[in-house]
């Protein structure tokens, strides 16, 4: 059939010179045209197949996603940092040997269970979260500019802090050097949960740390490289900034507030104050703060860089004891405020300090985004810092 149609498009448009060779000849032009039909029809195929296979294994890993300093963030690089996130090693360096102490329940099982952990979790090799990629721009910021805070973070010292982690969970032949895999071209951040999501099942077996590595490198493309550079040496920084840079002391006030939903209720609740209404029972009849509202709105002492600016601005323009504020607007509602105590030099707690020493660490990253930026030496491909979107934890019990 195919033949007697090609055969009268042949005659259609060739006909002279159709019929002026001989009938061999024009049965192997006949033959030459299918052939031909058929291979590009062939090859067709192949193409339709060939170009996602070709783009989502070659071109996708290798698209680089954002340069901080010359150094790429590859989507390789952001698919092994989330799958990190989804096995719970990129909260702390201390994740690391949660995740060791599952594989020494089972060995074998465990590539499969990795994999299962991945596969039942939102992981996507398409889809790019610009908040995870900006966690990840603001570790490898911070892990080139450590020095202008006078903070440097040797390889050596990286390398400690994984044998002192894995030492301490008995991971025996813990090498002296970092294992090398796929080596990462980016080297960056943080972000992600504080329990790891496969759970342990009841036997130990022993295993050493060398093999450990190896199946999580097989099962899930993870290195050892791209976690020490994502996870461990941000880590140390922040760790070292604490201890360096934040103080023990500092200016701190101590308010109390009433949170409603529009600027009309609180301006409401202030005149009911002004009436000599008692704050604490307006606290607790009309305060949405479900946290305070029961100790009367009260929040503590707080230093700067603990509240949103909008908040902290108002609670330091208050100068006197029992002053009230104006309504103040945050991304939480509208607040009336009220100065229980001023301190100048007030001792910080550690839970202070921790949360001033992120404000402060966050702001200085900021600053030196600003500054790549402006040089041209930050370039992200994707919109960066959309509002977090909660991840998912798959669980995987033995």
């Amino acid at each position: 059939m195919a033949k007697q149609v090609l055969r009268s498009f042949f005659d259609r448009f060739s006909y002279r010179r159709y019929s002026t060779v001989s009938r061999v000849d024009r049965e192997y032009l006949l033959q030459r045209l299918i052939i031909s039909v058929v291979a590009i029809a062939l090859l067709i195929v192949v193409l339709i197949i060939a170009v996602p296979l070709i783009k989502q294994y070659l071109w996708e890993p290798s698209r680089t996603l954002a340069v901080v300093d010359n150094e790429r963030i590859r989507k390789a690089d952001y698919d092994q940092y989330v799958k990190m996130q989804v096995l719970g090693i990129t909260d702390a360096p201390e994740s690391l040997a949660s995740l060791y102490q599952v594989y020494k329940t089972d060995p074998e099982s465990f590539p499969q269970r990795v994999k299962d952990a991945i596969n039942s979790s939102m992981f996507s090799t398409s889809d790019v979260d610009a908040y995870t990629l900006d966690q990840m721009i603001n570790n490898l910021v911070l892990n080139q500019t450590a020095s202008k805070l006078g903070i440097n973070i040797s390889d050596q010292e990286v390398q400690a802090k994984i044998r002192e982690i894995m030492s301490a969970v008995g991971a025996s032949a813990t090498p002296t050097s970092l294992p090398t895999t796929t080596t990462p071209s980016a080297t960056s951040t943080p972000q992600a949960k504080s329990t790891p999501r496969i759970t342990p099942t009841a036997a130990t077996l022993p295993s050493d740390y060398q093999n450990f590595v190896s199946s999580l490198q097989k099962s899930a493309g993870i290195s050892m490289d791209m976690y020490a550079s994502m996870v461990v040496r941000p880590a140390l920084i922040r760790q070292r900034y604490l201890e360096t840079k934040v103080p023990k002391s500092a200016e701190q006030v101590h308010v109390r507030h009433i949170l409603v939903s529009t600027k009309q209720q609180a301006e409401e609740v202030i005149k009911e104050l002004r009436q000599g209404k008692k704050f604490e029972v307006i606290a607790k009849e009309k305060s949405i703060d479900d946290q305070t509202k029961l100790k009367g709105g009260d929040l503590g002492w707080a230093p700067r860089g603990i509240y949103e600016k909008s908040f902290e601005d108002a609670a330091f323009a208050l100068t006197k004891v029992g002053q009230i504020s104006p309504p103040v607007q945050t991304s939480y509602g509208w607040h009336v405020i009220q100065l229980l105590g001023r301190e100048k030099d007030r001792p910080l707690t550690e839970t202070q300090r921790q949360q001033l020493g992120q404000y402060m660490l966050q702001q200085f990253i900021q600053e030196q985004r600003q500054q790549m930026q402006k040089s041209g030496d930050l370039k992200v491909n994707i919109p960066p810092t959309p509002t977090p979107i909660s991840s998912p934890t798959p669980t995987v019990t033995g």
